[in-house]
Order: structure tokens, then sequence, then C-alpha cells
């Protein structure tokens, strides 16, 4: 995992509620599609843990 995707990690384990991709395009100055392609790595990695990021449609990305 590159630098972003480890501070993304880090920033949905600290939240309570769904975030969207936009809110974290945004912070993260990159696009939406980025930001779901870290995603894509991100729980490629948690697989190991039986652990993942979820999207919910409505609300957004949440760690499960």
């Amino acid at each position: 995992m590159n630098n972003r995707q480890v501070d993304l990690l880090n920033r949905l384990i600290q939240e309570n509620e769904p975030v969207t991709g936009k809110v974290l395009a945004q912070q993260y100055l990159v696009s939406t599609k980025t930001i779901y392609n870290d995603i894509s790595v991100i729980n490629q990695y948690l697989k190991a843990f039986s652990s993942e990021i979820k999207k919910n449609l409505v609300r957004g990305f949440i760690l499960k």
C-alpha cells in the first residue's frame, strides 16, 4: 500500500460514520475513481484480517 492508502485506512479506522468517496477525494486531492481504486487495494490487504471496507450506496465507506 502507498502512503495515501495507509492514511485513508487510518482515517476510516477512526470514523464512526460512513464517509463519502467525494469527501475523501477532496481531502486527498484525487478523483473519486482513485479513492475507489485505493479502497480496492486496501480491501485486498484487509482480507488477511477478515475485515473490509464496505460501501453503502447512500452514506459512503465504513470499515467493517
